[in-house]
């Protein structure tokens, strides 16, 4: 009767020790499910558009799921006459002005002139950055844009430059 009893504990213990790796596997499976479920992001930001529902199945070649932007790091494209944006040059002082902050104004520079041409409105764009955002500017908003030639900002404060000859 001892040795049944010995012969059955034994049995009991193989059967327990089963179940608990049956346990741990399937803890491992549920670890891995959650991993590849997880979408990593190469660069931090505030997530301003959902391109896909929750439960929505993504994949290599699905397209974006959402669009970010770093709010520290804000710039604005200008529209400028065409016959007033040969004066714009990069490092020239710029004041924004929004509508979310109207009390004070944003300091900016003048980051480059780029060759997008608007022929209905006949502008040019030029694109400011904004030296010290702050929440309440947000992507797509609307701006009014002052750029100063009063010397404040020269060519000379551009550090990286790159000459392509003509």
């Amino acid at each position: 009767a001892d040795r049944l009893r010995v012969v059955l504990a034994e049995g009991a213990l193989a059967e327990a020790l089963a179940a608990a790796r049956l346990a741990e596997v399937r803890r491992n499976e549920a670890r891995l499910r959650h991993q590849r479920l997880a979408v990593r992001c190469p660069r931090g930001g505030v997530v301003l558009t959902r391109d896909v529902e929750p439960g929505q199945a993504v994949g290599p070649g699905s397209g974006p799921i959402c669009t970010l932007y770093d709010p520290t790091s804000l710039r604005i494209r200008v529209d400028v006459p065409q016959g007033a944006v040969a004066n714009a040059r990069p490092g020239q002082r710029a004041e924004i002005r929004s509508e979310t902050r109207r009390d004070q104004p944003y300091e900016g520079r003048v980051i480059r002139r780029t060759d997008l041409a608007d022929l209905q409105k006949v502008t040019l764009e030029i694109q400011v950055r904004i030296l010290h955002p702050d929440e309440h500017l947000v992507p797509n908003g609307l701006c009014q844009v002052t750029v100063f030639s009063d010397g404040s900002g020269t060519d000379a404060e551009v550090t990286d430059v790159l000459l392509i000859p003509a």
